[in-house]
């Protein structure tokens, strides 16, 4: 495979395909008039030609937080397959195939995937694929397997009916490592049940059930065809990612993001083989940890099993200070 160049790494780079900058302008304006102006993904394709303009937004903090990671695991190499899960207009995808990535971009929405179809095309990048598809239908026999799943800004537009099998489905095709970026909940008020495990976490609702399919189309940062999205909590999430086999779990807080708000969280997810102790060989994880938490009921503060003198011992606190508070109360009066 040909390397290609890369035009942000030079401000005196060649323009893509020999284009010339203004009909790599008029290409551009086409495309915006055809399908919509970029709304996210600001993109330079040429020394005075971006998809929006030449200053950098917010996701560009998230791209170069996530590269950052991908630099740091040891997996920003040529020919590592990449998948970019409902990838917006692909800035994602296609910062990773200008590495050398073989990059997969899947997108529910036309205008968005042909926005980044344009750019690719105008980078001359030859080792990317484009699909148009809704990523409830991800599957390792439709796409295959990847080294690199980015998961982000989608898992918050899942239905409640759909999540853990979004879920399930990513981790079958994740060889190696999944990146999360999303919203999680944090007041747990609903849940999803599985193997009489509930996970907690929060319904939001994302169109009226009057809206149409064009309105739903047009909302560019909706949900593709669901009425209703589900966030689960922090505990929940991270025991669903557990029980689809990742064996580490880590929350990024560097490169930091400014203004980021308290409930979205980055997590790099890894696959592999599970460790054993040496000093003490019958430590099992799994066994110990469900000795101490009871699993049944994921999300909540307080999950602990507690013994008998342990909770006679709450008891009678809570007994006392009730007392003492009331006698203060019934002097008053």
């Amino acid at each position: 495979m040909a390397e290609k160049g890369n035009p942000f790494k030079d401000d005196n780079a060649a323009s893509c395909n020999d284009l010339d900058k203004n009909r790599l302008q008029e290409d551009l304006d086409s495309i915006i008039q055809k399908y919509g102006s970029y709304t996210a993904h600001n993109i330079r394709l040429l020394e005075g030609v971006y998809t929006i303009n030449n200053k950098a937004n917010f996701d560009h903090f998230k791209l170069n937080r996530i590269k950052q990671i991908l630099a740091d695991y040891g997996v920003l190499q040529k020919g590592k397959k990449l998948l970019d899960i409902a990838s917006l207009e692909s800035m994602f995808a296609i910062e990773f195939a200008m590495e050398g990535l073989e990059v997969t971009s899947i997108e529910g929405r036309k205008g968005n995937l042909e926005k980044g179809k344009f750019v690719a095309k105008a980078l001359s990048l030859k080792n990317m694929n484009f699909y148009l598809d809704d990523v409830n239908n991800i599957t390792p026999e439709k796409f295959g397997e990847f080294d690199i799943i980015l998961c982000t800004g989608i898992l918050y537009h899942i239905c409640k009916e759909k999540y853990l099998s979004f879920l399930k489905k990513v981790a079958d095709c994740c060889k190696d490592l999944l990146i999360i970026d999303s919203f999680f909940s944090l007041h747990g008020n609903d849940y999803i049940e599985e193997d009489r495990v509930r996970y907690r976490g929060t319904t939001w609702r994302e169109f009226e059930d009057t809206a149409s399919k064009e309105e739903k189309e047009k909302n560019v940062h909706a949900t593709l065809s669901d009425n209703f999205s589900f966030s689960m909590t922090k505990e929940s999430l991270l025991k669903y990612l557990e029980i689809l086999g990742f064996t580490s779990v880590c929350e990024v807080y560097l490169p930091s993001q400014p203004n980021n708000p308290m409930d979205r969280i980055t997590l790099v997810c890894k696959k592999a083989s599970p460790v054993s102790l040496k000093v003490f060989p019958e430590f099992s994880h799994k066994k110990h940890f469900e000795s101490y938490v009871d699993t049944r009921e994921i999300g909540k503060k307080k999950i602990v099993h507690w013994n008998e003198n342990v909770v006679k011992k709450i008891l009678r606190r809570c007994y006392r200070i009730t007392r003492y508070r009331l006698k203060k109360v019934l002097k008053k009066k």
